[in-house]
């Protein structure tokens, strides 16, 4: 049986004795700890003795009562203060709360280490005790093991490890604000206010044990020691509450779980980027693209293309942990990246929020049929070229900044043929960067010194490139009409294949 407070202070040699609240001296103590932070009730568990120079107890009367009423709400069995080493005096108020809220406050003398009270209260558990935490600790490996092999998800396995604490637990993903395992779950708002709250004031950390008020039923989160910030939420208790040792081994198994589905969706990510190629290539018959795209939750009648390209590598991993259906193609180098996800303005919110701060988005009409999405992804890179410069927000393909071309989207590759497709042949067959070269120019003003700096070359080797240009394309770049058409012509090209040359 646990030492109580009564028989530590009747332990001679520990030369500790009650200040106050002696009606709480039957109460049992499980471990002692010293802990000199303003909130200890975040690193204490319930039946701990909190042992405390004082260095961070408040030093104003109402400041020290409120101190003592959240440790006794933490389940706190005493506080054991060093007599005479500079801690603010325990004022009348402190008193009055120990007396209301029966939690001793006991003193001990100067030259007693408090390491002699931790040993004391150490010594006098119970080999039972100790092996009942045993227990349930090989209880939550037992439950990952058995998982594992039955290949079931995270829900089933924090049902079953809360079904062995006595509560419900769950995985808090601190970075989507949702269950890390059911995100389309709604998290409460109080929960998320509160871990909010605390994060701010803990520079981006929790503490080892944080104590919430969920709906009026006590809760408990505790830190994941997981690459993705995350927390593992204990309520609905049915016994009582976990020890923290214990709680720090499930939230454990939930890190193990959190890798694993970051794997499982890294793996989802590639795979629908591929379904994605074939979608935008056309390789998929009709029938077969629409029961695809159903396996990712899709509908070709509901959907829409999202253009963008400033981004995270690590946008797909957000994109699933807030629950959102969606198939994702990043793009090489300068080509935008693009995004099909339901035409609901739930799905835009969710995509849009993740992305940076003053990002320009573009979005193509809804699309009507699958084969309708290569013409979908190229009004979603139109509208977004067609964004305003140097400014964020959403450009919607056939409004008046995604429509203002003189030329209609599906005009757009019989134009870019027409103007440069010999200039786009010759590239391909002889390893040449005229196209480039061209667009260049003409967002240099026609300007040699400037494109040859650019480009990285001669001089005469930009006004030999400037002489096949001519040369193939039949126009000529001191002309004004000429060189509007071969501007139009490296946009076409731009809405048709979805590279931004530099200057388009």
């Amino acid at each position: 049986m646990a030492i109580t407070v009564k028989q530590l202070v009747d332990t001679p040699h520990l030369r500790t004795r009650f200040h106050s609240g002696r009606a709480g001296g039957e109460q049992v103590i499980n471990w002692a700890h010293s802990c000199e932070m303003p909130d200890p009730w975040h690193w204490l568990e319930p039946f701990d003795m909190l042992m405390t120079n004082g260095l961070g107890l408040p030093a104003g009367p109402e400041n020290q009562a409120r101190y003592v009423s959240r440790l006794a709400d933490a389940g706190i069995s005493a506080i054991a203060i060093g007599e005479d080493v500079g801690a603010p005096p325990i004022s009348s108020a402190m008193t009055r709360a120990s007396e209301r809220r029966a939690l001793p406050i006991l003193l001990t003398a100067f030259e007693v280490p408090f390491a002699a009270l931790a040993r004391v209260v150490g010594e006098s558990k119970t080999d039972f005790e100790e092996r009942r935490r045993l227990l349930k600790t090989s209880r939550i490996y037992e439950s990952l093991r058995t998982a594992t092999i039955e290949g079931r998800d995270g829900i089933a396995l924090f049902e079953d490890l809360g079904v062995e604490l006595g509560c419900r637990l769950d995985v808090v993903d601190l970075t989507a604000w949702s269950y890390a395992f059911d995100p389309r779950r709604p998290l409460a708002s109080s929960i998320r206010c509160i871990l909010l709250d605390t994060l701010r004031r803990c520079a981006g950390r929790l503490p080892a044990i944080l104590r919430l008020d969920v709906d009026g039923r006590a809760a408990l989160a505790v830190p994941i020691p997981s690459r993705r910030a995350a927390a593992l939420l204990a309520g609905c208790f049915t016994e009582s509450v976990p020890e923290l040792s214990v709680l720090q081994h499930a939230s454990t198994v939930a890190a193990l779980e959190l890798e694993k589905l970051a794997s499982q969706r890294d793996a989802l990510s590639r795979a629908g980027a591929e379904l994605f190629d074939d979608l935008l290539s056309q390789r998929l018959d009709p029938p077969h693209a629409v029961a695809r795209l159903r396996t990712v939750q899709l509908a070709p009648g509901e959907v829409l293309v999202v253009a963008w390209r400033q981004s995270d590598t690590a946008l797909h991993q957000e994109l699933f942990a807030r629950g959102l259906p969606h198939l994702l193609r990043v793009g090489d180098g300068d080509a935008a990246h693009l995004a099909l996800i339901r035409d609901d303005p739930a799905s835009f919110s969710v995509l849009v929020d993740i992305l940076p701060d003053g990002c320009p988005v573009g979005c193509s009409a809804p699309v009507g049929q699958p084969e309708r999405i290569p013409n979908a992804a190229r009004e979603a890179r139109w509208a977004l070229h067609g964004a305003p410069p140097g400014t964020g927000g959403v450009t919607r393909y056939g409004e008046d900044g995604a429509s203002s071309s003189a030329f209609a989207l599906e005009r757009a590759e019989e134009l870019a043929e027409h103007v440069l497709g010999p200039l786009v042949r010759y590239d391909r067959t002889h390893q040449t960067e005229l196209v480039r070269t061209l667009s260049v120019l003409l967002e240099n003003n026609r300007s040699a010194t400037r494109t040859a700096a650019e480009l990285f070359i001669h001089r005469q080797t930009l006004v030999y490139r400037i002489r096949r240009i001519e040369e193939l394309t039949a126009r000529s770049l001191s002309s004004t009409k000429d060189v509007v058409d071969l501007w139009l012509g490296l946009r076409a090209i731009e809405a048709v294949e979805g590279s931004t040359a530099p200057g388009v």
